[in-house]
């Protein structure tokens, strides 16, 4: 188990990279339905194997995602969408674990 600071400590860090003025990171707007959720500071990552191939019916389809960190405060919920740089995105999960940060998957669905 880590204690209270080492959790603050590493919490900070992850702080450090989201967000435009990182350099690393954006601000996205979460649509909820038809609300517009107030910009949060993100990193948004592309994991490993990032692009793939999906076989449904005899037809294939390319599909890409990206994992979206953040603060354990993120207000992210799966089926929320958001646009970075012309592309929009759907949540298609959020992890359970968010002492540290929060990671979410989401799928292009442009």
């Amino acid at each position: 188990m880590f204690s209270a600071g080492e959790l603050a400590a590493m919490t900070a860090e992850i702080g450090r990279s989201l967000g435009p003025a990182s350099g690393l990171g954006a601000g996205i707007v979460l649509v909820r339905g038809n609300v517009a959720l107030p910009a949060q500071s993100v990193r948004l990552v592309r994991p490993t194997g990032q692009g793939r191939t999906v076989a449904t019916d005899g037809t294939e389809s390319a599909q890409s995602t990206v994992e979206i960190v953040g603060l354990p405060s993120l207000d992210i919920r799966p089926r929320d969408r958001f646009v970075v740089d012309g592309m929009a995105y759907e949540v298609i999960s959020v992890h359970q674990q968010r002492q540290i940060d929060t990671v979410a998957q989401a799928r292009l669905v442009q």
